[in-house]
């Protein structure tokens, strides 16, 4: 069945929340990152990992289970992430975490998500969350990168502006630049 609505964007606490990634390789990988970095448990099932998911389950940062994916392996879980390159794995996984009432994201198959993860981009409090509902991720990395760049222009305006304070830059650049904010401004845009 085709989404009629767009997706509703919200901010989940992930924090001593068991997330389960489905998969071992580096999509896993960054999403394990990503996940641990918000305080998740993190427990990777996959028969197979990547050395830096090695290194972190060495390290106690997450759990790991050295398995071909079986249901029992979403007890648990508040949220599951599927990763794998196995269309028929990621569509069981999919299937069983909507049976069980369990949010799940298909990585790259948002027809099979029941949330997408969107670019972010942080600054101190300020999180810019940046989507295109999953139809154009690149576009999304590329705006996330187009915000970062001109933050980081900002900042050193800003810099400029208080070690030269005769020199001081008139109003913004074009775009909605501003020193505040981490340098953001105004809305826009989306993408994963």
């Amino acid at each position: 069945m085709a989404k009629r609505f767009p997706w509703y964007p919200i901010f989940i606490d992930v924090e001593d929340h068991d997330v389960v990634i489905i998969g071992g390789g580096e999509v896993c990988a960054r999403k394990a990152e990503t996940m641990m970095r918000y305080g998740a448990r993190v427990t990777v099932v996959s028969p197979a990992f990547t050395p830096e998911i090695e290194t972190w389950a060495n390290e106690g940062k997450l759990a790991l289970r050295r398995k071909r994916y079986e249901p029992g392996d979403l007890d648990g879980a508040s949220i599951v992430i599927a990763s794998t390159d196995d269309t028929a794995v990621n569509e069981q996984v999919a299937a069983d975490c909507r049976r069980r009432r369990i949010p799940v994201n298909v990585v790259d198959v948002t027809p099979l998500c029941e949330f997408i993860v969107p670019a972010i981009v942080e600054k101190g409090s300020v999180t810019l969350a940046v989507s295109t509902g999953g139809k154009s991720p690149a576009l999304a990395r590329t705006l996330k990168e187009d915000l970062q760049r001109r933050r980081s222009q900002a900042l050193l305006r800003r810099h400029h502006r208080q070690r030269n304070p005769g020199h001081a830059a008139r109003g913004t650049a074009a775009g909605g630049v501003s020193g505040d904010c981490g340098g953001v401004q105004g809305g826009g845009g989306g993408g994963e």
